[in-house]
């Protein structure tokens, strides 16, 4: 089956259109075999997402399992409790929407070890540590590689040493009894690269044809899409991806999603 195209399945009783992707293997990338090198660009070129296999790096996919259960043990805190990890026109800290929520960590308060974690993470900074340092080497790599095949300098626009909005996030966004509570929020992303991790179906993406298609979650895999400043700074050769959070039918569940965003620094192409 050719990528950037969809077929339909049921799922639930529903019929619905299921995204096929690029699977892209992580060590192979980093190896810089050319035939994974090949597919990222594509893939990036369109749809704009892909599937990064990571089935090879185990200790990072444990540390996501991990990252997962602290997801569920921060969610599952009264919202009084959460509300303390409130900040005020930031990003980062507790967001809350009705049944959704995040709790998002920046980078660069993890490296210069000003991070404050919420009380009921007061002895997992390591695991929050190595998820961050393990996914932000993977966006690199793949920034690199995309740097060097299309011969534009985009880690000038996101230097290490420089401040930036690059973090990770835990969010939850519980399946819906009914597919009519369920309000519209398709997106793009305005970073460099997401990467995503959910164990369910709850991404659907608007592929090249027009179409609306689910994307399906896979063993060992992360989501991996370009966002808004590498679409820029590519001169629109790279895409970033329509796409929304929904559920392919009724159904009331518990649902998280881990996620490290890899921002341009402040003052480049936000």
């Amino acid at each position: 089956m050719p990528h950037n195209t969809s077929s339909t399945a049921s799922v639930n009783g529903a019929e619905i259109n299921i995204a096929h992707l690029a699977v892209i293997d992580c060590a192979r990338l980093a190896s810089k075999e050319p035939g994974e090198i090949e597919k990222l660009v594509e893939a990036a070129r369109s749809p704009g997402v892909f599937y990064l296999d990571c089935g090879s790096n185990k200790k990072y996919l444990a540390n996501v399992q991990t990252m997962c259960a602290m997801a569920d043990k921060y969610f599952d805190q009264p919202h009084e409790v959460k509300m303390k990890d409130y900040r005020e026109s930031e990003d980062r800290g507790y967001k809350f929407g009705g049944l959704d929520s995040t709790f998002e960590i920046a980078r660069d308060e993890l490296v210069q070890k000003t991070l404050v974690l919420p009380a009921v993470f007061a002895n997992d900074a390591e695991h929050f540590e190595q998820f961050t340092t393990m996914s932000h080497e993977i966006a690199h790599t793949m920034l690199a590689i995309l740097s060097e095949e299309l011969n534009i300098a985009f880690g000038e626009s996101n230097r290490d040493d420089k401040p930036s909005d690059t973090g990770l996030k835990l969010a939850t966004s519980p399946l819906r009894e009914s597919l009519s509570d369920i309000t519209e929020n398709k997106h793009t992303d305005s970073g460099t690269l997401t990467i995503q991790f959910c164990e369910q179906w709850g991404t659907q993406l608007q592929m090249p044809d027009g179409k609306w298609a689910f994307v399906q979650a896979r063993d060992g895999c992360a989501l991996v899409n370009v966002a808004d400043s590498l679409q820029r700074l590519s001169g629109e050769k790279l895409h970033s991806c329509l796409h929304r959070v929904t559920q392919p039918a009724d159904g009331k569940e518990k649902r998280v999603f881990v996620l490290y965003f890899l921002r341009p620094e402040k003052g480049g192409c936000a």
